[in-house]
């Protein structure tokens, strides 16, 4: 078959599909509106033996608050919390992910002016030891400014927490970027 040929060929196939019937998706009726959880689709964890990483009861609990605001559950479906994304963030953490595996966790870093690798801030810390030091330093800014747990913190408080932290406008300390770890923490192990 020569180009003309193979042309015509073409041509004719897109005018046969330029005339035929648009085909359209059907729409579903009686599909339940109720979609609730059952206990064999509930999130069960790798491990035999609990917690690999976020073996802390108290960061688990203030990772349950702000998971369970940013994703809350509602008559469609589960919380973050009740989908299982901590049982899925401390199965990341505990492997590859966690250690940094992938990354280039090695000097030059420039602080003075934030160096940026690839549109991301470089750090020198895998993913694991930054979660744990961020969780410590959210637990020390809400012992100080409210004397209390951030878990224990009302849902007006953990928004408004949130809504600074990802405008970076919470200062969690020298060792943690705050924006950096809300965008870590609102993408649950990316």
């Amino acid at each position: 078959m020569n180009r003309r040929e193979a042309l015509f060929s073409l041509s004719g196939i897109v005018a046969s599909l330029a005339v035929a019937p648009q085909l359209r998706a059907k729409e579903l009726h009686n599909v339940p509106l109720e979609t609730q959880l059952s206990a064999d689709h509930l999130p069960q964890p790798a491990w035999q033996d609990g917690y690999q990483v976020l073996t802390n009861p108290l960061d688990r609990q203030n990772l349950q608050a702000i998971f369970d605001r940013l994703i809350p559950a509602d008559k469609l479906g589960p919380s973050a919390t009740e989908a299982g994304c901590i049982e899925f963030l401390d199965n990341q953490l505990a492997g590859d992910y966690g250690s940094g595996a992938a990354l280039y966790l090695q000097a030059p870093l420039h602080p003075e002016n934030e160096e940026k690798i690839m549109g991301s801030p470089q750090f020198l810390s895998a993913p694991k030891e930054r979660y744990l030091t961020g969780l410590k330093a959210l637990e020390n800014w809400a012992q100080k400014k409210y004397q209390s747990s951030f878990h224990a913190l009302n849902t007006e408080q953990v928004d408004d927490f949130l809504t600074k932290m990802e405008d970076g406008k919470i200062d969690l300390g020298a060792d943690v970027n705050s924006q950096a770890f809300f965008g870590f923490i609102a993408h649950c192990g990316r």
